[in-house]
């Protein structure tokens, strides 16, 4: 065999070692960002699409108990109470109205296991579906206001805010809530009965 042969066979086994080397060394590295797989650096609960919970280890989170929402809106309620007619205050009542209306939705989604408990068990079911209707009726009480407000008849918007909170005094005498969410006997006639509640202004 001539020297020159004897050449050309030691670079190709030079070649085939670094190319097995090299190999092994990306075997043993980590991808680079461009390698890796949709999804492969989520950590859990980040695979989720808009709009969809979290997910993660500890699952969903809790529906909070409709009391919290409640103490929402009573105390967004009582801060608008001396200034829902004043045109100056326009900007702030509008971002009180908001959070009202935050309560109640939250309210309407809430969790009734233990606002029930003070009625028999085979009216609770009952008792929750109204609870969601009246606060949809609320819902649309608290967006009039907003609608007054945003045009410029404080005026109309006090008149609804009164509505409200007669609205409001009677449905927390119907389900035994005082003024911060807490259980009270509901208010009753002498036939024990509870008073029909204000109709809808609308």
């Amino acid at each position: 065999m001539s020297v020159r042969s004897v050449g050309l066979c030691v670079s190709a086994l030079v070649g085939v070692a670094a190319v097995g080397a090299l190999a092994f060394q990306q075997e043993g590295r980590p991808p680079r960002p461009s390698e890796r797989q949709p999804g492969q650096d989520r950590q859990p609960g980040q695979d989720r699409g808009p709009g969809q919970p979290d997910r993660g280890p500890r699952g969903p989170q809790a529906t909070p108990p409709v009391e919290n929402s409640m103490r929402m809106m009573n105390r967004a309620s009582r801060a608008l109470r001396d200034q829902v007619g004043d045109p100056a205050k326009r900007a702030e009542n509008l971002a009180i109205m908001t959070e009202m209306q935050r309560g109640c939705v939250n309210a309407k989604g809430g969790n009734l296991d233990a606002f029930l408990t003070k009625f028999p068990a085979e009216e609770r079911a009952a008792k929750g579906d109204t609870f969601r209707k009246e606060m949809i009726v609320l819902a649309r009480m608290l967006l009039d206001m907003e609608e007054a407000t945003l045009a410029g008849d404080a005026a109309k918007a006090a008149e609804i805010y009164a509505k409200i909170i007669e609205f409001r005094d009677h449905e927390h005498e119907e389900f035994g809530v005082d003024d911060e969410g807490e259980e009270e006997p509901p208010a009753r006639d002498d036939a024990g009965a509870v008073p029909p509640r204000p109709r809808d202004p609308r």
